[in-house]
């Protein structure tokens, strides 16, 4: 589904511009309740867990489109400012495993020059390639933090 959107836009004069990169994910946000409070029981596995849940983000500003990518999660959402006072944004999107539709991510984010600070929720599906049934859902909340570029005074 990414890739369909980025072959969409590579022809387009809309500019593809890196928005941030997430230290903490807040999608599918399975990190933070999952794998954290493990930190001390099991370091290695918690690392590599908590590295493969680090997510690239590239915006396409005149869409208002945001693109993120990790080994775990990939993301397509909307972002609209909700004030023109502080930088605070509501966004939301289908999410994927490895391309695979499993949900959607509804959130807010703020942010704090290059900082931004996101709270969200997602709603997962159980579904797998090996077993793409929609058949079970979960709701976790999500909590992320990134370094990036601040999206443009509007």
């Amino acid at each position: 589904m990414i890739a369909v959107i980025f072959a969409a836009w590579a022809g387009s004069p809309a500019p593809v511009v890196f928005d941030r990169i997430d230290l903490i994910s807040e999608d599918p946000g399975r990190w933070l309740l999952d794998e954290a409070p493990r930190m001390t029981a099991l370091p290695g596995a918690t690392g590599v867990r908590w590295a493969r849940q680090i997510k690239l983000s590239v915006a396409i500003p005149r869409a208002s489109l945001v693109l993120g990518a990790s080994l775990t999660s990939q993301s397509v959402s909307i972002r609209r400012p909700l004030t023109r006072r502080a930088p605070i944004y509501a966004h939301g999107g289908p999410t994927l495993a490895l391309g695979l539709p499993r949900g959607a991510l509804v959130g807010v984010e703020a942010w704090r020059g290059p900082v931004r600070f996101g709270l969200g929720l997602n709603v997962l599906s159980s579904a797998t390639w090996a077993r793409p049934v929609y058949d079970s859902w979960a709701v976790v909340p999500g909590i992320g933090v990134g370094i990036g570029q601040p999206p443009a005074p509007f």
